[in-house]
């Protein structure tokens, strides 16, 4: 597998995840007390990972391009 099959990969992941937090989301209108507070905190952490996969998505689709020129030491 190439880093950029493994970034598409985590790119479907960060979908999937997106469809989840919005069922949750059209869920979470009906609901109130304990059960509202757990579903909200399933959607934070639910948009914390989705955003995590894309960037690591993007980040691993783009890892060649993004090279510098510059050196990564520095004589002394």
């Amino acid at each position: 597998m190439t880093l950029q099959e493994l970034g598409e990969e985590y790119i479907i992941c960060a979908d999937e995840l997106k469809k989840r937090e919005t069922a949750l989301s059209d869920k979470l209108k009906k609901l109130d007390g304990i059960r509202f507070y757990e579903t909200s905190r399933d959607i934070k952490i639910l948009r914390d990972m989705e955003r995590d996969s894309r960037v690591t998505g993007q980040y691993l689709i783009n890892y060649y391009e993004n090279k510098t020129n510059r050196r990564i030491y520095h004589r002394q």
